[in-house]
């Protein structure tokens, strides 16, 4: 079968669909965007599953390459195709053509994908209602879930996953600084992860506030099962870090606060809360802070 993604963590999920579909003989097709941060991750996680799977990998770099290595194969092959997210300018050239595809989870962009009327299979591990003419195959990262490594050792730190809600104009820097302060108030030990996306100069902001910042070397998955021990709590506004964490570390209080101060786009962000409430214990920011 053929995969194509985009992100580190569209790999994770290709992943878990090459063990669950048992196939002998996958093909990767994995895009790299130029990015430092973003390519340094992907090839990462590569390498983290070229120890554990046996699979093909073909970097695709620019729209030629796409056009060359993926497209044919796509048209003229009657195999599943895996893909990442929808969104994607190159995946758009897929769907003109109308042929099967099924859609790998990339954060919150499976339930935006729903919402807007999406009904190609689906491939996550979201609690999602299929449309009548839709299949839908939920996972619980079983095969992630194969190789954790941590021991149930609870450490005394908290873990705030942080996102591009700045970088993307969803929040102002000053509004998501206030949060983080009321934050670090309650928590003597607040290790803030940063999305890959995540602004530099915005990071050393937060630094000032006394924040420690890191950058995982992997998606927040892998480090998830990697670690020797378990966070005392994670916390982060509306991110599917947060659901794929209480999948994978159920033990571990998983927290998302609810803030007004989003700009835009309330309907969708309404409706991302909603999906992690299933999962997560949703606060407002109010009350929690």
């Amino acid at each position: 079968m053929y995969y194509y993604v985009e992100s580190p963590g569209q790999i994770v999920s290709a992943m878990e669909a090459v063990s669950f579909e048992r196939d002998p003989s996958p093909k990767v097709f994995v895009r790299l965007n130029g990015s430092i941060t973003n390519d340094t991750q992907i090839k990462n996680t590569l390498l983290f599953y070229q120890k554990k799977l046996s699979f093909n990998c073909v970097f695709i770099n620019g729209i030629m390459d796409f056009l060359i290595k993926v497209v044919p194969i796509y048209i003229l092959s009657k195999q599943k195709m895996f893909i990442g997210c929808h969104k994607s300018k190159f995946i758009k050239i897929l769907t003109f053509f109308r042929l099967k595809l099924v859609f790998l989870d990339d954060g919150i962009a499976s339930l935006i994908y729903m919402k807007d009327g999406g009904g190609n299979e689906l491939f996550t591990c979201l609690n999602l209602k299929p449309r009548d003419y839709q299949k839908i195959v939920k996972h619980e990262f079983n095969f992630l879930n194969s190789l954790t490594e941590f021991n149930n050792i609870q450490s005394n730190y908290t873990i705030f996953f942080g996102a591009k809600y700045v970088e993307s104009g969803l929040l102002d820097i000053d509004d998501y600084c206030n949060i983080l302060k009321k934050i670090i108030e309650k928590n003597k030990h607040l290790v803030y992860v940063a999305h890959r996306a995540e602004d530099i100069n915005n990071l050393n902001i937060y630094k000032a506030l006394g924040l420690k910042v890191i950058r995982w070397d992997y998606p927040s998955e892998i480090e998830l099962i990697k670690m020797t021990e378990t966070p005392k709590e994670i916390i982060g506004l509306y991110s599917a870090a947060l659901v794929s964490a209480k999948i994978l570390l159920p033990s571990v209080n998983v927290i998302s606060l609810y803030t007004d101060k989003f700009k835009h786009s309330q309907n969708n962000i309404d409706e991302a809360y909603n999906l992690i409430s299933k999962y997560c214990h949703v606060e407002s920011d109010r009350e929690r802070l």
